[in-house]
């Protein structure tokens, strides 16, 4: 694991802590002005 991600990890619980969970989730919210130009389609959720 490198210098970061440890220093990350142990901001955020610990790694024993992270070993503890069966799955993790996370909602993104991804977009911007140019998206469309970075060949990525428009998705919208209503």
């Amino acid at each position: 694991m490198s210098a970061l991600l440890e220093q990350a990890v142990e901001a955020h619980g610990g790694i024993a802590n992270w070993r503890k969970r069966r799955a993790v989730s996370a909602r993104l919210d991804i977009g911007g002005a140019i998206w469309q130009v970075k060949g990525q389609p428009i998705c919208s959720e209503a």
